[in-house]
Protein backbone atom coordinates (compact mmCIF):
# COMPACT_ATOMS: atom_id res chain seq x y z
CA UNK A 1 0.00 0.00 0.00
CA UNK A 2 1.73 2.82 -0.93
CA UNK A 3 1.03 6.30 1.25
CA UNK A 4 0.85 9.89 0.90
CA UNK A 5 0.96 13.34 2.20
CA UNK A 6 -0.74 15.67 1.97
CA UNK A 7 0.70 19.26 2.17
CA UNK A 8 -0.19 22.88 1.07
CA UNK A 9 3.16 23.89 -1.15
CA UNK A 10 2.66 27.41 -1.23
CA UNK A 11 3.27 28.15 2.62
CA UNK A 12 6.86 26.86 2.88
CA UNK A 13 7.37 28.25 -0.27
CA UNK A 14 6.94 31.73 0.93
CA UNK A 15 8.68 31.17 4.13
CA UNK A 16 11.42 29.65 2.68
CA UNK A 17 11.55 32.78 -0.28
CA UNK A 18 11.49 34.99 3.61
CA UNK A 19 14.06 33.01 4.94
CA UNK A 20 16.76 32.79 1.72
CA UNK A 21 17.60 36.73 2.86
CA UNK A 22 18.03 36.25 6.45
CA UNK A 23 19.89 32.60 6.58
CA UNK A 24 23.80 34.09 6.61
CA UNK A 25 24.68 30.93 4.11
CA UNK A 26 21.52 31.32 1.82
CA UNK A 27 21.33 35.24 1.41
CA UNK A 28 25.10 34.82 0.11
CA UNK A 29 24.64 32.38 -2.05
CA UNK A 30 21.84 33.27 -3.45
CA UNK A 31 23.42 36.26 -4.30
CA UNK A 32 26.18 34.47 -6.02
CA UNK A 33 23.76 32.72 -7.95
CA UNK A 34 22.05 35.99 -9.04
CA UNK A 35 24.97 37.50 -10.09
CA UNK A 36 25.60 34.47 -12.50
CA UNK A 37 28.78 32.95 -10.23
CA UNK A 38 27.13 30.39 -8.03
CA UNK A 39 28.94 27.73 -5.85
CA UNK A 40 29.36 24.54 -7.57
CA UNK A 41 26.91 22.97 -4.95
CA UNK A 42 24.40 25.53 -5.39
CA UNK A 43 21.71 26.95 -8.16
CA UNK A 44 18.55 28.31 -8.37
CA UNK A 45 15.22 26.58 -9.20
CA UNK A 46 12.99 28.44 -11.94
CA UNK A 47 10.95 29.76 -9.08
CA UNK A 48 14.17 31.57 -7.67
CA UNK A 49 14.40 29.06 -4.68
CA UNK A 50 17.99 28.42 -3.88
CA UNK A 51 18.61 24.86 -4.84
CA UNK A 52 21.99 22.54 -2.81
CA UNK A 53 23.00 19.77 -4.68
CA UNK A 54 19.51 20.43 -6.72
CA UNK A 55 17.47 20.13 -3.91
CA UNK A 56 15.51 22.93 -1.96
CA UNK A 57 17.32 24.77 0.43
CA UNK A 58 15.59 25.32 3.80
CA UNK A 59 17.07 28.54 5.64
CA UNK A 60 17.44 28.33 9.32
CA UNK A 61 14.48 30.69 9.67
CA UNK A 62 11.85 30.95 12.17
CA UNK A 63 8.56 32.19 10.77
CA UNK A 64 5.46 32.74 13.15
CA UNK A 65 4.12 29.76 11.95
CA UNK A 66 7.31 28.39 13.48
CA UNK A 67 11.28 27.03 12.94
CA UNK A 68 10.98 26.13 8.85
CA UNK A 69 13.16 23.12 9.04
CA UNK A 70 11.20 21.49 12.10
CA UNK A 71 8.17 22.15 10.10
CA UNK A 72 9.76 20.50 7.22
CA UNK A 73 10.84 16.88 9.15
CA UNK A 74 7.64 16.83 10.81
CA UNK A 75 5.83 17.12 7.95
CA UNK A 76 7.21 14.05 6.33
CA UNK A 77 8.14 12.17 9.94
CA UNK A 78 5.16 12.85 12.07
CA UNK A 79 2.32 11.29 9.50
CA UNK A 80 0.49 8.67 10.61
CA UNK A 81 1.37 6.70 7.44
CA UNK A 82 5.13 7.06 8.10
CA UNK A 83 7.44 5.26 9.75
CA UNK A 84 7.13 3.45 12.62
CA UNK A 85 4.98 3.16 16.10
CA UNK A 86 7.60 4.29 18.53
CA UNK A 87 10.75 3.11 19.89
CA UNK A 88 8.70 0.83 22.50
CA UNK A 89 6.52 -1.01 19.72
CA UNK A 90 10.04 -1.48 17.65
CA UNK A 91 11.19 -3.22 20.53
CA UNK A 92 8.38 -5.38 21.25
Amino acid sequence: MDAAALVDCSVPTLDISAGLSVDPLSSRELDHCLKGSPSPRYSLSPSCLLLTDRRIYAPEYRSERGNLRTRGLQAKHDHPTAGHFGYNKALE
